[in-house]
């Protein structure tokens, strides 16, 4: 009976485990990173004024808005032009 009882606390155990580790491997791309630092954008996406630093790798990143989709992408700011 003690085996039963085991096995009934242990699959939540794991099943959230395993829910942690697909939300980390496959939902945490926050800011759709990319090495490439020129990265081109399609013509509708505009600058906007909201520059930040990301607290994750300290680095500077500047969010570009598309008005007719709503989408965001957060690009990394030129070293040059943030000094």
């Amino acid at each position: 009976m003690t085996f039963f009882w085991s096995w009934i606390f242990l699959y939540p155990l794991i099943a959230g485990i395993c829910l942690i580790l697909l939300g980390w491997l496959v939902f945490d791309k926050r800011y759709k990173k990319t090495n490439n630092l020129q990265e081109k954008l399609p013509f509708d996406f505009q600058p906007t004024k909201e520059v930040f630093i990301d607290p994750k790798d300290g680095l500077k990143y500047r969010v570009y808005y598309n008005s007719s989709t709503g989408e965001r992408r957060y690009i990394q700011e030129d070293k040059n032009k943030s000094e």
